[in-house]
């Protein structure tokens, strides 16, 4: 009697059933992975957002609040005084530019025009703007002073005389020139502009969002932050030409 010869592989049927087994486990990974992966992305999307709102707000208080004239944006009813100040649009703007150690309201009783508000004393002009920067709108500072540039803060440009610090415009156009960026992917609010004069503060509204709004298939649950707040200056609240 011939012995039944060994049976090698495997049969259809095995190889249907192993094949659903594997399809379903790469389906169990890849989804795993793709939660991993998304959840990576909103996590670094979450991380900008916050380190970039911090940094902006971290300048903008110490800067806007050591401030003594708030050049843009001003009173409309201080429109002529204020006829050459750099891109300025009356009550609101989207351009921040002060200035500390100055005035223009002081001016109109002395009759020099602007004035170093403490003889001597070093004057520092800010200037913040909002453009693209590879194609990202961005909020980006300018700051330059009458310090000698050993002295002047961090982002600063030194040694400018006294008489003409302020107030200060990056040439030809914002982007132009050195600067700090310190915000990126920043969107109007409402679509409302980025800066708005509130003498209720004596100072200045900030509205705005850092980071976007929009969902994409990356990030389907975008992360953002509304900057919505008031800072007021050094000056008198009544003071409407500062």
């Amino acid at each position: 009697m011939k012995a039944k010869a060994a049976r090698s592989g495997f049969t259809l049927m095995e190889m249907i059933v192993a094949l659903c087994l594997s399809a379903f486990v790469i389906i169990g990974v890849v989804g795993v992975a793709t939660q991993m992966i998304r959840f990576h992305m909103e996590s670094d999307a979450k991380n900008g957002v916050t380190s970039w709102n911090l940094l902006a707000m971290t300048y903008m208080n110490q800067e806007i609040q050591g401030s003594s004239t708030l050049y843009c944006p001003f009173d409309p009813s201080q429109a002529s005084a204020h006829s050459g100040d750099p891109g300025c649009t009356a009550t609101t703007s989207d351009v921040l530019s002060s200035c500390n150690n100055w005035s223009i309201q002081q001016s109109s009783v002395t009759g020099n025009g602007e004035i170093n508000t403490s003889a001597g004393a070093s004057v520092t002009a800010y200037y913040y703007c909002v453009t693209n920067v590879n194609s990202i709108p961005s909020l980006l500072r300018y700051c330059r002073t009458s310090l000698a540039a050993a002295s002047a803060p961090p982002g600063c440009t030194g040694g400018f005389p006294v008489a003409s610090a302020c107030p200060y415009k990056p040439a030809p156009t914002c982007g132009a020139g050195n600067y700090v960026m310190v915000a990126q992917n920043i969107q109007r609010l409402n679509g409302l502009p980025y800066f708005t004069r509130a003498d209720d503060v004596g100072g200045v509204r900030l509205r705005y969002t850092v980071g976007s709004s929009t969902a994409t298939a990356q990030v389907p649950m975008p992360r953002f932050s509304i900057v919505d707040t008031k800072i007021g200056i050094g000056k008198s609240y009544t003071d409407k030409q500062d």
